[in-house]
């Protein structure tokens, strides 16, 4: 892979097809690249899941559950990422979309007013984990499982796509475009 930037666009390209019906049914969000849905804590820090966690799922998880959800969170490279997708798929399931929604397009706001912000931010949907634990408290375990459930999975396809790309340009010749 002597370019690997280029595989993952690709990648990335197809891997969003999965979300597009997203769009049809929370309108807000046509005018936003799903695939670049991303989840936001602290910068450059480990995902701070006991601070988003209530104290009953806290004790209602594993360490390896708890270890799990940290790491698919933490998921936020490139052109979209697993932690994004994974919140988005969960929220709309139980009803909390609208409202991060919402957030995300104050917070936008808020950064442009304050001189803060790239205009890369608009076309984007951040769930701001640490900004919104007030929504993560009303989570019940069910919703904390499928995020390990449900980032596993898209782990899985992302790597699929990536190896399904790889293998094409190998299969139709054309590897030195890699």
């Amino acid at each position: 892979m002597a370019d690997e930037s280029e595989i993952n666009h690709m990648a990335n390209q197809e891997f969003s097809k999965f979300v597009e019906p997203y769009k049809i049914q929370y309108p807000l969000l046509s005018n936003k690249k799903i695939y670049r849905t991303y989840v936001s804590a602290t910068h450059g820090e480990p995902m701070p899941i006991d601070e988003i966690m209530s104290e009953d799922i806290k004790n209602e998880l594993s360490d390896e559950e708890k270890n799990k959800i940290g790491i698919i969170l933490s998921d936020n490279e490139g052109y979209y990422s697993i932690a994004g997708l994974t919140m988005l798929i969960i929220t709309a399931a139980n009803g909390q979309i609208d409202e991060w929604i919402r957030r995300n397009e104050e917070n936008v706001e808020n950064a442009f007013k304050n001189g803060y912000g790239e205009e890369w931010m608009r076309s984007r949907l951040s769930f701001n984990l640490i900004k919104s634990k007030d929504l993560l408290a009303k989570w019940k375990i069910e919703e904390w499982k499928k995020v390990i459930q449900i980032g596993n999975k898209l782990k899985c396809m992302q790597f699929d796509n990536l190896n399904q790309i790889y293998s094409n340009k190998i299969i139709k010749g054309n590897h030195n475009e890699l």
